[in-house]
């Protein structure tokens, strides 16, 4: 999935997970940080590997990135003060791991190596819904447009879904 599906898919959990109350500054920096981790297994860092779907895409080297993460946080939150939500993080680390059960539906063949690195076998779920982006073609070739078309007829209804029932769950607790 390009950048664009996940980052619907960022913020369509960004908006399910906004802790209630906060600010328009909070709610946008909490919708932004969704984005970005639903993007980190694709992140241009060095030896990060992601044109081989292996160390980017382990589901052991993000969950112990995650997990070391939550516990920074956690330790963060305990000496400085800060509310820890545990709601939140653990819906952060869900749309974190969801980059890889995405990534998992492409018809590319490749796979994940989600065991790297104890494993190389690859996980290939049976759902092709999602070809791949052509980097060497034009946006606007037939290829790259149904990649973004069906990424966004996808993740934009997600989105939308997030936002109603956001919507209700505010409108109910004014009504209690």
């Amino acid at each position: 999935m390009t950048p664009i599906g996940h980052s619907l898919i960022g913020m369509s959990f960004g908006v399910l997970a906004m802790p209630r109350g906060a600010t328009p500054v909070r709610r946008c920096l909490c919708v932004a940080g969704f984005v970005l981790l639903a993007n980190v297994p694709d992140l241009p860092l060095p030896g990060w590997g992601h044109e081989q779907y292996e160390i980017s895409h382990s589901l052991i080297v993000n969950g112990t990135l995650i997990l070391m993460i939550a516990c920074a946080l956690r330790v963060l939150a305990r000496t400085t003060g800060y509310s820890w939500n545990g709601r939140l993080v653990m819906a952060a680390a869900l749309v974190w791991l969801s980059h890889l059960v995405i990534d998992a539906t492409y018809r590319h063949g490749l796979g994940l190596a989600v065991l790297w690195p104890l494993s190389n076998d690859r996980l290939y779920l049976p759902l092709h819904w999602f070809e791949i982006y052509h980097v060497g073609q034009p946006p606007w070739s037939e290829q790259n447009l149904s990649v973004l078309l069906t990424e966004v007829g996808f993740c934009l209804p997600l989105l939308g879904l997030a936002l109603v029932l956001r919507y209700r769950w505010r409108t109910a607790e004014q009504h209690k």
